[in-house]
């Protein structure tokens, strides 16, 4: 895997990431990086739950 130095990946569960009011959905993930055909098939966005506007949706994406 390809990463910058700044970089990091963490973990965190579809009811940890609700639980904060967002949702996860399942897309077809488009990087460069990604070119394993199975990674690129299970990716994963993290966007904002119903109503939650852009400052909310910040503030907890902050605490994951």
């Amino acid at each position: 895997s390809i990463a910058r130095a700044s970089s990091f990946v963490d973990t965190k569960s579809v009811a940890e990431i609700e639980s904060k009011g967002m949702t996860v959905k399942k897309t077809h993930g488009d990087c460069d990086h990604l070119k394993d055909e199975e990674l690129v098939d299970n990716h994963w966005d993290i966007r904002p739950g119903e109503g939650m506007d852009r400052n909310a949706f910040k503030k907890a994406l902050k605490t994951l």
